[in-house]
């Protein structure tokens, strides 16, 4: 009889562990791994980039002299660009509200400066479907431009989801007011950490939408001087002092390298340039006129944004690495635990067998 109670402990033990093992291997880590998921509601960050060669027009000079326009009212030199982002609780649980500050300045000119609202959805990154953001332009020239979008926000633009795939994103850019794909390029290596590439190029896109064409707009009439010099008058068949209208376009050169497993942006490198241009065939064909160029800004994440945000995504691929790593020795603890629970239950069985025929034998 003790022998028999002591495999049945010993069976017992078997499933207790067993219950643990699949308990734990199942459980826990994707429990864990779907918590980590959420976007934080206490983010703090702020994103530098390198100064680089710029060149930001003086838009009230530049609107005010019919003579000569953007080409005497613009200043060139290194520009560097900011971003500001705070996170916090949302309207619910699965929400969080982000404040978005984007900053350009050129020392001793002019500073303008992107400031976001919105609702981003906790599990995706996506803005949520039930908040309308609102966007404010300022510049230091210029009165502040506000405008709340009438309807939802799609696509990426500050975090990408936890887990990225290597598929296309739609990415929202606040200059053309809506949202165009960003493509996956390759798997690569950035900052020592596993990324993926994405790029995007739009190619003299309108901006007909937004708050930034309230301020372009009274740059875009006026004497043809204003637009063009001698020879391209003389080919386009203009007068000098021929009014005429054109309209603002947007190119961007964009390429963001992401950390898959979390969603953290390793580094971004963005070439933008705003133009005017009379018509699409003209704006994909000569772009670079002082005469018509509202802002040109290439930017990059500076060495210190890359190594923090390397260091922001690090311990986190070692959390999930070893909640990985966890699921996995307790699945091959529960597959030993179960051949042992077999093994010790086909003993019990047999000397079971054993016990009835020796005793059935007994005169």
């Amino acid at each position: 009889m003790g022998a028999q109670r002591l495999r049945t402990r010993r069976v017992l033990g078997l499933i207790l562990g067993l219950v643990l093992a699949l308990a734990i291997g199942t459980g826990l880590p994707p429990a864990l791994i779907a918590w980590k998921k959420l976007l934080p509601t206490d983010v703090q960050l702020t994103l530098t980039s390198e100064a680089s060669d710029a060149r930001l027009a003086d838009l009230s000079a530049a609107a005010a002299d019919q003579e000569c326009g953007l080409a005497c009212h613009s200043h060139t030199g290194t520009a560097a660009l900011e971003q500001e982002l705070h996170t916090s609780p949302g309207a619910k649980f699965m929400q969080t509200q982000l404040d978005a500050t984007t900053r350009i300045e050129l020392p001793g000119h002019t500073t303008a400066e992107v400031h976001e609202l919105l609702e981003l959805s906790r599990d995706s990154t996506f803005p949520s479907p039930e908040a309308l953001p609102v966007t404010t332009w300022r510049a230091s020239d210029l009165p502040e431009v506000a405008e709340q979008a009438t309807e939802p926000r799609t696509g990426v633009q500050y975090f990408f989801p936890f887990t990225t795939e290597r598929r296309s994103y739609q990415y929202f850019d606040v200059v053309t007011w809506r949202p165009n794909p960003i493509d996956y390029v390759e798997k690569t290596k950035v900052s020592g950490l596993d990324s993926y590439a994405f790029a995007q190029e739009l190619i003299a896109e309108p901006i007909s939408d937004g708050p930034l064409r309230g301020w372009l707009e009274p740059l875009t009439q006026g004497p043809a001087q204003r637009f063009y010099s001698p020879e391209e008058l003389a080919q386009r068949g203009l007068r000098p002092e021929q009014d005429i209208t054109l309209m603002p376009y947007y190119t961007v050169s964009r390429e963001v390298w992401v950390q898959p497993q979390t969603g953290t942006i390793l580094d971004e490198h963005t070439t933008r340039h705003i133009f005017l241009a009379a018509s699409a065939d003209e704006a994909r064909a000569a772009q670079n006129s002082p005469q018509r160029t509202v802002a040109y800004l290439d930017s990059q994440f500076s060495d210190a944004t890359r190594t923090q945000q390397a260091d922001h995504a690090r311990p986190q691929v070692h959390q999930l690495r070893f909640l990985q790593v966890l699921a996995w020795v307790c699945r091959l603890v529960a597959v030993i635990l179960t051949v042992l629970l077999v093994w010790e239950v086909l003993r019990y069985r047999s000397a079971l067998r054993r016990r009835v025929l020796s005793e059935s034998t007994q005169p």
